[in-house]
C-alpha cells in the first residue's frame, strides 16, 4: 500500500527531482501553473512554475521512503514530530483535477485573524482582520475616526498578508 508525501527540494530543483523520480519509477506529481515574466530584454515569456515551491508530491510505500530521500536536491519529507506525514489521496485527486480544469496560481496561506491589506477594489490599501462568517470569508476594516468596524466580503486573493507585529514609526 502506497501514500502520497510530499518531499521538499532545494529551491528551484522542483522541475529537475520530478524527471529523475519518473525515470526512477516513483510516481511522482508537480502541480504547474503558468505566468508571464518580462525578462530584461523586455521579452514576455510564458513560463510554467511550481505552484508549490520546493514540494514534489511522491506516491511511495512507506518502506521506500528512503528511496525519494535519496534523490539528488531532496532535502526532506514533510514530517510531524519526525515521522512524515502521508497526504490523502482526496487532496492530491483535488490538486489534480483543478490544475487542469481551473487556473490556479499560488497564494500566501491566510488564516482567521491575520492582519490584511486589500489590494484592490472601492478598499483598496485599507487594513482590516480576516474573520468567516455566515459561509464566506470577510474582512473587518475599522473607521478609526467614527470608532465603528464594517465586515466587507472580499475574494482571498485581492488580500495580501501583513506582518503580525508592526512597528510605528
Amino acid at each position: 500500500m502506497s501514500d502520497w508525501y510530499a518531499a521538499y527540494t532545494y529551491p528551484r530543483h522542483e522541475k529537475k527531482v520530478a524527471q529523475y523520480l519518473e525515470q526512477c519509477g516513483v510516481e511522482s506529481f508537480l502541480p504547474l501553473y503558468k505566468e508571464m515574466n518580462k525578462w530584461k530584454n523586455g521579452q514576455r515569456v510564458l513560463v510554467e512554475k511550481p505552484l508549490f515551491p520546493s514540494y514534489v508530491f511522491v506516491n511511495v510505500n512507506p518502506n521506500e521512503r528512503l528511496r525519494v530521500l535519496q534523490t539528488p536536491s531532496v532535502a526532506s519529507l514533510v514530517e510531524r514530530a519526525g515521522i512524515p506525514v502521508p497526504l490523502a489521496q482526496s487532496e492530491i485527486d483535488s490538486l489534480r483535477q483543478g490544475v487542469s480544469q481551473l487556473q490556479m496560481e499560488p497564494h500566501p496561506y491566510l488564516k482567521k485573524g491575520d492582519r490584511v491589506r486589500v489590494k484592490s477594489g472601492p478598499f483598496a490599501d485599507r487594513e482590516g482582520v480576516l474573520v468567516f462568517q455566515k459561509n464566506s470569508w470577510r474582512v473587518v476594516i475599522c473607521l478609526d475616526l467614527l470608532m465603528q468596524a464594517v465586515a466587507v466580503e472580499i475574494e482571498l486573493n485581492e488580500l495580501e498578508r501583513l506582518p503580525a507585529f508592526r512597528s510605528i514609526a
